[in-house]
């Protein structure tokens, strides 16, 4: 009966238990590494072993570059067998998952590059930076949220010039890298106020929260009258301006409750809308002294609707500020 001997693989699980290592453990990492099945082997062992020597020394042969670009060949990807080797690698892992994510077809499969590439940090930031004048704007966008969910440092230069960039997508998301990354909050949110799409301008009035900026409140005043200003965003837009003291604001607002006169010269409110209810919820709460805003609350008042006497009552306008 011959004689048995240990497999590669039992002797690498050997020195991971003991820790020891010396020329038989070298010549079985070699061995183990000569077939496919030996390398995803090694994998599945550091994946799970304490960090000695040993566990250092079986990373570092079955870690690398080359292992990570065949692992995210496959189809499926083994997610598992490649965040070990994402772990290992770190930022140096950037390039080859940005490529990837380039050429992935299925949202899904994206996001899930997307969120192995942020957790790795601002490291990745160059990798990402080679790419943020791609031709596509699919990309462009892609390395805006990178830089943005990862942490990375932004020059002010560089997130104006996306916000610039001819696709809407992309200078939306140039506008939330803006808000966090460059520290220049009230200039992006008035550039984002002015841009022509739904998009921009929503994410402007998200971000801006319960309060705008004095130089945004000018640019939303202005634009909320305007005839191109997106309809669906008319009443977040009013009630957003209902919480500034600006006169830029009261103007808009006055705007918006104002219905034309009747015969003898008398204002008269504007059709009941939900334009008109944020209108006159502004009124009431940053203005109910203002001899103009009280012809036109006064006005509510007697109207005897039930929605419009609740948008003028202090409590229903007194939102948290």
């Amino acid at each position: 009966m011959g004689e048995l001997y240990p497999t590669p693989t039992t002797l690498l699980e050997l020195a991971l238990e003991t820790g020891a290592w010396g020329p038989m453990m070298d010549d079985a990492l070699r061995s183990a590494q000569e077939t496919e099945a030996g390398s995803r082997a090694l994998l599945a062992l550091v994946q799970e072993a304490a960090p000695t020597e040993a566990a250092e020394r079986i990373a570092a042969a079955v870690a690398t570059r080359a292992r990570l670009t065949l692992l995210l060949r496959e189809e499926p990807i083994d997610w598992p067998a490649a965040d070990a080797v994402i772990g290992r690698l770190g930022g140096a892992a950037a390039e080859l998952l940005i490529e990837a994510l380039i050429q992935a077809d299925a949202r899904a499969v994206r996001r899930l590059f997307m969120d192995r590439l942020a957790q790795l940090g601002p490291a990745i930031a160059p990798a990402v930076l080679e790419h943020v004048s791609d031709e596509r704007w699919q990309v462009v966008r892609n390395m805006a949220v990178l830089l943005r969910e990862a942490g990375c440092e932004v020059a002010p230069g560089l997130a104006e010039r996306l916000a610039g960039h001819p696709e809407p997508r992309v200078r939306r998301e140039a506008l939330l890298l803006r808000l966090v990354r460059t520290g220049a909050r009230e200039r992006a949110l008035s550039d984002a106020l002015r841009d022509p799409d739904r998009l921009v301008i929503r994410a402007a009035l998200h971000a801006a929260g319960h309060q705008l900026p004095e130089s945004g409140v000018l640019v939303l005043a202005r634009r909320v009258g305007e005839a191109d200003f997106p309809g669906e965003l008319r009443v977040p837009a009013l009630l957003l301006l209902g919480r500034s003291d600006m006169p830029a604001a009261l103007a808009a607002l006055l705007r918006a409750v104002t219905g034309g006169r009747r015969l003898l010269g008398r204002p008269q409110l504007a059709p009941k809308s939900p334009e008109l209810l944020a209108a006159l919820a502004g009124l009431a709460r940053r203005w109910p002294d203002e001899p103009r805003a009280r012809v036109f609350l006064d006005l509510a008042g007697r109207s005897g609707e039930p929605d419009v006497l609740g948008a003028i009552r202090p409590r229903a306008a007194a939102e948290v500020e």
